[in-house]
Formats: structure tokens, sequence, C-alpha cells
């Protein structure tokens, strides 16, 4: 599954992580080893999360296609 996790992702997550942990600091104004901890993390948050992520808009869809059509005949 982690070919499906980006390097925006990654990034996107780590600046959102850094935001909620120093909301008043720059993410890329600190030094690269703490960048580089903070997208470690996030890429491990998303590969953890991303087969929940998938599961889901499996199922979702799954619902979505075999659920009754607005007239109530058929499936969608």
């Amino acid at each position: 599954m982690s070919d499906l996790i980006t390097d925006e992702m990654v990034e996107t997550t780590a600046e959102a992580q850094w935001r909620y942990d120093w909301p008043l600091r720059e993410f890329h104004r600190e030094p690269d080893d703490i960048q580089d901890y903070y997208r470690t993390s996030a890429r491990v948050a998303l590969e953890a999360a991303t087969p929940l992520i998938v599961a889901k808009v499996l199922n979702d869809t799954a619902d979505e296609f075999s659920a009754p059509l607005p007239d109530g005949t058929g499936n969608g």
C-alpha cells in the first residue's frame, strides 16, 4: 500500500502535525532533521491508515452500487 502514499501527502500531513504541535512556528524554517522526523512520522501514520481508508472506499462504493435506484427498481 505504500505506493499509494505520495510525497505530497506526506508533506501535507507532516506540516499539519507540525502546526498542531507548534502553531506559531513555520515548519519549513526548522532544521532538516526535525522536518525529516515529522515526515517519517507522517509516512508511518499514512501507511498504517491506508488499508483502512481503501477498505472504507471499497465498502462505500459497493454499498452505492448495490443500493436500489431512486425509483425502487434494480441496483444503482
